[in-house]
């Protein structure tokens, strides 16, 4: 399965660089998509099989790829469906990032620790907890959180002192930080809910 879907893409990439480029050479959709050489030629042959392009010789070294109306219309269906399924894991995600706050909050946990580099999946995090009005920080290293945790909870900080913490980690190296360290927090990750 993986490899049908890897073809795939492959391919949607192939018709997307034909339609952005007409005098596209096999070489250039290689380079630009890192798919080898060899496995270009297979793809453009199957595709031209399927009916998705067309191979027009313009003269004796230069070959033109054209996307046929039912390549065209094979490519909007595939981004149309990509952005759908992006859309709908975005709303997923948002929605377990809430449950995992509402949670810690019926707990009375009130201080978030955004343990990652700030990305899209913080800025999720970030809306949600500005609406919840919990407090937050977020920090990108091992060490700065051992030194926020060992405070007690940045004791200097009175917004922060006394408050009940938890670090919520997206990012699977920083997950992976954080499996040898005995830390005494309640640690989250969204990408676990979906």
């Amino acid at each position: 399965m993986k490899g049908k879907i890897n073809s795939m893409e492959n391919e949607i990439k192939i018709l997307c660089n034909i339609d952005s480029s007409r005098r596209v050479t096999q070489r250039d959709i290689s380079r630009i998509t890192g798919i080898s050489l060899g496995n270009v030629n297979i793809l453009i042959k199957r595709l031209v099989k399927k009916g998705l392009i067309k191979v027009e010789k313009i003269d004796k070294k230069t070959i033109q790829y054209l996307l046929t109306p039912r390549g065209i219309r094979e490519k909007a269906q595939v981004l149309y469906n990509y952005i759908v399924n992006s859309y709908k894991c975005v709303n997923d995600l948002d929605a377990a990032i809430y449950k995992i706050l509402v949670d810690q909050m019926n707990k009375g946990r009130d201080f978030a620790v955004l343990f990652g580099v700030t990305d899209e999946i913080s800025q999720l995090f970030i809306k949600r907890i500005s609406q919840l009005g919990l407090h937050y920080i977020v920090i990108t290293n091992v060490i700065a959180l051992e030194d926020f945790i060992a405070k007690p909870y940045g004791a200097e900080n009175t917004s922060i002192a006394g408050s009940r913490i938890f670090v919520a980690v997206w990012q699977p190296d920083y997950m992976e930080c954080l499996k040898d360290n005995e830390l005494n927090i309640s640690i989250l990750n969204p990408l676990g809910y979906l």
